[in-house]
């Protein structure tokens, strides 16, 4: 293992501690930077981000059996870097 510091702690235990704490802080900013963001966004804007997020997905099966399989996918379907909402 490393080398002991005066109180007892191995060298490599001590730097992984380290690790752990800083990684612990950058975490906690990320999720400050978050709620920042998420604060400041208005409600009109979450409700469209919601429905956008709600209408982004597959048909069901059963409307390809009701159909007769003339619909087979979901032609709106939009991919979150591709095609932009327009907010």
């Amino acid at each position: 293992m490393g080398a002991k510091l005066k109180d007892g702690i191995h060298d490599l235990e001590y730097q992984q501690n380290d690790l752990a704490k800083k990684e612990k802080n950058n975490t906690t900013n990320h999720i400050d930077a978050m709620l920042i963001r998420y604060l400041s966004t208005s409600f009109r804007t979450k409700q469209k981000l919601a429905r956008a997020q709600k209408q982004n997905r597959p048909i069901p099966q059963w409307i390809r059996l009701r159909t007769g399989n003339t619909i087979r996918y979901n032609a709106k379907r939009r991919h979150w870097r591709k095609t932009r909402i327009g907010l």
